[in-house]
């Protein structure tokens, strides 16, 4: 079995560090030192540890005061405290200077592996986000402080966290912010036209404000002359699905938000992208998503110089019945866009029809 990852124990006690060794080794690559000095040492000469694991009564060096050294040289080190007499007050201090939580001995099977688990996908979205987007550091601060208060099971919701995560977008990239919240404007109202349940609406609105965040964090055109430079852009648009999976991925999210991320540039004739799917092998919620966000492409120019008037943009619409769009899909939204539709969206975002969004 492939490493999930790589986990130092750091224990006194030969039988607690060798019965963790033995529980972790078969996901996780271990090793094993005696005391808080030989932590260090081996941290300093193994910078790729994703995990710590740290007993606080230690002779030397206790576990607390090796916590804040190893904290002092690499603040995202993750460190879990294993301890059978830590104090309440202890283990608090250990918590305020970045422990990612603490287990007591003799240890529960399931709690460490959860614990273990979430500690090392949260420090490797850190280094994700940190990859991804090297210029906007309070995105990653935003993702891993959703995952600090879920892991801690704190009352928020990831619809909360995309809320306040799309109201941070507003700010760095004003355009898309107004599309995609356009693009879940409409497909909320598909979701009702057909009757989606509560939670599904949920996943939908989700997904929808989250379809082109692989796009965030992507360096702007101009680097490279006009013919490289279309090349690269198209390459980028064409990827950017499966950079929204990599970045969604490790928020272990619903499997309809990442098929809307995924496959909302799917085309209803197989022709699409990333994965060519075709008819009803495109998940609903991705046929809705791909319809509302061409139908605000058009209508609110995003890829050309000119809008184009709403009978035109419908017109489009009924001629990619069948081959981009759902054309069961393509006939309701139709109805919705004649039965009130435009009206509410001008009511709501402004006109962006024959016009500039505003």
């Amino acid at each position: 079995m492939e490493s999930q990852g790589k986990i130092l124990i750091v224990d006194d006690e030969f039988g607690p560090r060798e019965s963790l060794r033995m529980i972790l080794k078969t996901r996780y690559e271990c090793y094993t030192v005696d005391c808080g000095e030989a932590a260090l040492k081996f941290l300093q000469d193994n910078p790729t540890i994703d995990l710590v694991t740290l007993d606080l009564n230690m002779p030397g060096i206790g576990g607390l005061q090796t916590l804040m050294r190893i904290k002092a040289r690499d603040p995202e080190m993750e460190a879990i405290i294993i301890t059978g007499v830590g104090t309440v007050d202890t283990l608090a201090k250990a918590l305020q200077v970045g422990a990612f939580d603490h287990i007591a001995k003799p240890f529960n099977l399931v709690e460490i592996n959860l614990l273990v688990r979430r500690a090392i996908t949260r420090r490797r979205l850190r280094e994700k986000f940190k990859a991804l987007f090297p210029s906007e550091a309070d995105v990653s601060q935003m993702i891993t402080g959703f995952l600090n208060r879920r892991s801690r099971k704190d009352d928020i919701s990831f619809l909360d966290f995309v809320r306040v995560f799309s109201l941070t977008m507003q700010e760095k990239d004003s355009e898309m912010f107004a599309h995609v919240n356009r693009v879940t404007f409409f497909s909320m109202l598909l979701a009702d036209k057909f009757g989606f349940p509560a939670e599904e609406k949920d996943n939908l609105q989700v997904g929808a404000l989250l379809h082109d965040i692989g796009r965030l964090g992507v360096g702007r055109p101009g680097a490279c002359a006009a013919g490289e430079q279309d090349a690269a852009q198209w390459k980028a648009f064409r990827e950017h699905p499966l950079r929204g999976i990599e970045i969604l991925d490790p928020l272990e999210v619903s499997p309809t938000i990442l098929a809307i991320v995924r496959s909302h540039h799917e085309r209803y004739d197989g022709t699409g992208f990333p994965d060519g799917l075709q008819g009803e092998e495109i998940p609903l919620a991705a046929r809705i998503v791909s319809l509302a966000n061409a139908y605000d492409d058009m209508a609110a120019a995003r890829r050309s110089l000119t809008p184009m008037g709403e009978p035109d943009v419908q017109i489009e619409l009924k001629r990619g019945a069948g081959t981009a769009f759902d054309p069961l899909l393509v006939k309701a939204f139709l109805r919705i866009l004649q039965q009130g539709g435009i009206i509410q969206l001008h009511q709501i975002f402004g006109s962006v029809i024959q016009g500039k969004p505003h």
